[in-house]
C-alpha cells in the first residue's frame, strides 16, 4: 500500500487485478454498478427488430421496378433516424451524430457492394 499522505489507496485495493480495472474502466462495471445482461440483451433484440421491420417495410411497399434504389434511398433516411435517436439518447449534438452515423453507414454500404461486385454477386433485378 502506497502510505504518501493524502493519496487515496482505493485504486490498490480494488484494482489490483486487470480484470477488474478492465471491468471498471471499459464496462463501467464495479462494486457498487453492476452489468445489467438482460438489459442488453433486450436493447439489442430491439435494435435488431428495428433494423429488421424498416427496409422489410420498404419492400412491401415500394414499387419493384426502384427496389433497389428505394432501399439505399431509405436506408440513408433510416440512418438519418438512428443518428438522431442517438444523439437525443446521449445528449450530443443531432448535427454532429447524424452525420457520423450517415457516414460510417454509407461507407459500410459501399464497402458490401463493392465486395460483392469483386466477388460477382448481385442481389438486383434482372
Amino acid at each position: 500500500m502506497n502510505l504518501h499522505i493524502g493519496y487515496s489507496s482505493f485504486d490498490e485495493r480494488h484494482y489490483t487485478n486487470r480484470s477488474g480495472w478492465l471491468r471498471a474502466a471499459v464496462l463501467g462495471a464495479n462494486d457498487i454498478t453492476q452489468a445489467k445482461p438482460m438489459q442488453a440483451v433486450l436493447a439489442s433484440l430491439g435494435a435488431f427488430v428495428l433494423g429488421g421491420i424498416l427496409p422489410f417495410l420498404v419492400s412491401i411497399f415500394a414499387p419493384i421496378h426502384y427496389m433497389v434504389v428505394s432501399q439505399y434511398v431509405f436506408a440513408i433516411v433510416f440512418l438519418v433516424l438512428l443518428g438522431t435517436i442517438a444523439a437525443k439518447t446521449g445528449g450530443s449534438g443531432v448535427w454532429k451524430s447524424v452525420v457520423r452515423v450517415c457516414f460510417w453507414g454509407t461507407a459500410a454500404m459501399g464497402v458490401t457492394a463493392l465486395i460483392g461486385y469483386i466477388f460477382g454477386t448481385s442481389v438486383g433485378l434482372g
